[in-house]
């Protein structure tokens, strides 16, 4: 464990308190998905899914923006399994995920809404990927301030089918 994260731990001992309620407070998730896939507490319409290799979970909170409640759970649960927050985006490298800018993305989507995102990606020890992705919805693009309605999406990629395809991605851009 580096210094930084054990200072953030350290710092953070109230969040590790609520990690292990989260334990506790697990959906009814099939027997396959991988515990590092964090369904935080109050969740509603939990789903978990399957696609192309990946292991998927998304569901809403009450949360409101920007949601830092969220972003420092998912933070601790995550360190509390192994795992390494990665600076840069793991199928762009070189371009800076959300914790690394200090700032939410944002964009329209294809219904004219607009979209504030916040992803991050991390490591597991063996090399697996799990990208969250924490999204609010306006209807424009003033700040979501007093919107609590938060999106968490999570998706697992295991080591093998992510080299896989970012080497498949690397070999047709040469």
């Amino acid at each position: 464990m580096t210094v930084t994260q054990y200072n953030f731990l350290k710092n953070n001992l109230c969040w590790f308190v609520l990690v292990l309620f989260l334990v506790g407070c697990q959906h009814k998730r099939p027997p396959d998905v991988p515990d590092a896939l964090l369904v935080l507490p109050n969740a509603v319409n939990v789903q978990f899914s399957t696609s192309y290799g990946t292991q998927q979970v998304s569901y809403r909170l009450n949360a409101c923006y920007p949601g830092k409640t969220v972003i420092d759970s998912l933070s601790a649960g995550m360190l509390l399994k192994g795992w390494v927050l990665l600076p840069d985006d793991s199928l762009n490298p070189g371009h800076k995920l959300n914790h690394a800018r200090g700032e939410w993305s944002t964009f329209w989507d294809q219904n004219n809404n607009y979209i504030y995102q916040w992803m991050e990606d991390w490591r597991s020890p063996k090399g697996d990927i799990i990208r969250y992705a924490l999204r609010y919805t306006a209807k424009n693009s003033e700040k979501p301030e007093g919107n609590c309605s938060m999106e968490v999406y999570g998706i697992f990629t295991p080591k093998k089918l992510f080299d896989e395809t970012t080497s498949g991605a690397s070999s047709t851009a040469k």
